[in-house]
């Protein structure tokens, strides 16, 4: 799936961290903006294993491949599907474990075609749409992700216009292709958007307008997952020379994208890159404990909280979230929108300020939530309201509640315990604020981290969920952000000392 969502920010409160309002919710793309998910990981039983996954991108000179040109070989097959596209669909299918039900229609588009096409709605906004993005302005500049002068409209159409390489749209059932030419790298691209297209032949993506907005949000990230899951097991399949010229390429446009993308909020890159980081090793997780059945199960009925996506043990564990009433509203104050937070909103929000270690750690005790975003005196303002698994977990909110609310300017948050519930109220302050510009991308880093060491512990070193989340855990807070985003350097030793003290403490 691929197109207009960026996954947002932290989303506005009620509202699908999807993207911005009248864009369709139904595509989504295949991103090219690079993300560093970057880490020495260590799994206890092969002493002292480094794994470094970086998805980084270091520039070069264009590569030289050979490419097909588009306007070869278009007459449709027998079969109804574009020769050139068979080989491509033939990979899906066989490692979905089903045929397509249909062939997928596929267009090629130049990079000013393809611009326009996922920037083109903009002007199709009507007044619910407008107002959704009102709020989801108001949120973010009450918790200080964007400052006042940030048009999100604009922001989103460079994020879809520069970011991405292709999108399935389920209301055409056809997947739009920037480029005019099959190389390696477009032929990766086809494998991700055909999976998304055989997803909703097969599983109905075309039902997000249906599901609530946290479900939502999940499935998209699971699909990118599924996609992500599909498009590297192809990847392998690629002799050397093609590997190379699919690397070269993707490096290209990785560099192309990062200078194209700098001015953009961290905050709504961190959303839009937020599906294909924590996506694909959710999925991964699934696949190794039951199959394409597994995740085939988990995209028809996709979790109803993002907390478990960030915690398979939750998932695994049958979770039922606390429902939390919305906070009490203030006299003066102009309510904008109420709803659900989420935890992963939560991590974005408080890495701002926080550790993001600190915050993946005291949410792991998040169980429901609830928030209001309003006008007090003409400034944006947000509250949230958390409550905790137990009251030692809900008193950890409200502790990472406090050190966001000091860390930022002098009373423009407050934040503390009411009652049985953590609570967090953040206004715009006079002048605004500045976001730092990094570390809202370094939370989702961070959460992809910790998944991808909880599929190793539990596929490498066969440890059960549990064992294996707090071995992850552990793991995760000792990688320091220049380790994880590939700026500083991991030793097979240091692994291994790491990995013993990540045992010990959850093992002994």
């Amino acid at each position: 799936m691929t197109a207009t969502y960026p996954p947002g920010p932290p989303s506005p409160v009620g509202a699908s961290p999807s993207g911005p309002p009248g864009r369709d919710p139904d595509r989504g793309p295949r991103v090219v903006t690079t993300l560093a998910v970057a880490a020495g990981a260590l799994l206890l039983v092969v002493a002292g294993a480094v794994s470094v996954l970086a998805l980084r991108a270091d520039g070069g000179p264009p590569p030289e491949v050979v490419a097909r040109g588009v306007d070869e070989g278009t007459d449709a097959g027998a079969d109804g599907w574009d020769p050139r596209l068979e080989v491509f669909a033939e990979f899906v299918a066989e490692f979905r474990g089903r045929p397509f039900l249909e062939p997928v229609p596929v267009e090629f588009l130049d990079d000013d075609d393809f611009r326009a096409a996922v920037t083109d709605a903009s002007g199709d906004l009507d007044d619910e749409d407008r107002a959704a993005l009102d709020v989801s302005t108001a949120q973010l500049r009450a918790l200080g992700l964007i400052t006042a002068e940030e048009d999100l409209l604009d922001q989103y159409d460079q994020l879809m216009g520069e970011g991405t390489l292709a999108f399935y749209d389920t209301e055409t059932d056809a997947v739009t292709v920037r480029g005019t030419e099959i190389d390696a790298a477009t032929g990766v691209t086809l494998v991700h958007e055909l999976t998304h297209a055989w997803q909703d032949q097969h599983l109905g993506l075309d039902r997000l307008d249906d599901l609530d907005d946290q479900p939502a949000a999940n499935l998209r990230t699971l699909a990118e997952g599924d996609a992500s899951r599909v498009e590297d097991a192809y990847v392998a399949t690629l002799d050397s020379a093609e590997r190379r010229d699919y690397e070269a390429r993707m490096s290209q446009m990785g560099s192309a994208a990062m200078g194209a993308l700098a001015g953009v909020p961290d905050v709504l890159q961190a959303g839009f890159a937020l599906p294909y980081a924590v996506g694909p090793p959710f999925v991964a997780i699934l696949a190794d404990e039951g199959g394409n059945g597994a995740v085939d199960d988990a995209l028809a009925d996709p979790p109803t909280t993002d907390a478990e996506l960030l915690d398979p043990a939750v998932f695994f564990g049958g979770f039922e979230p606390v429902e939390v009433t919305n906070p009490a509203p203030l006299d003066g104050q102009e309510i904008l929108d109420e709803g659900p937070f989420g935890a992963i909103s939560l991590l974005m929000a408080l890495s701002e300020r926080l550790d993001p270690r600190e915050v993946l750690v005291g949410l792991e005790g998040w169980a429901g939530d609830a928030s209001t975003t309003y006008r007090l005196d003409d400034r944006p303002c947000t509250e949230i309201v958390a409550t905790g698994t137990d009251e030692a977990a809900t008193a950890e909110l409200a502790e990472l509640f406090t050190a966001w609310a000091d860390a930022g300017p002098p009373g423009a948050a407050s934040a503390g315990l009411e009652g049985d519930r953590a609570s967090l109220r953040s206004c715009e302050p006079d002048g605004g604020t500045t976001p730092s510009g990094e570390r809202v991308m370094l939370g989702v880093q961070y959460a992809a981290l910790r998944l991808t060491l909880v599929q190793q512990a539990l596929g490498e070193a066969h440890l059960d969920i549990d064992e294996a989340t707090c071995f992850a855990s552990e793991l995760t807070t000792q990688i320091s952000p220049d380790e994880l985003t590939g700026g500083g350097t991991l030793s097979e030793a240091e692994a291994q000392r790491r990995g013993t003290q990540a045992a010990i403490t959850c093992f002994r």
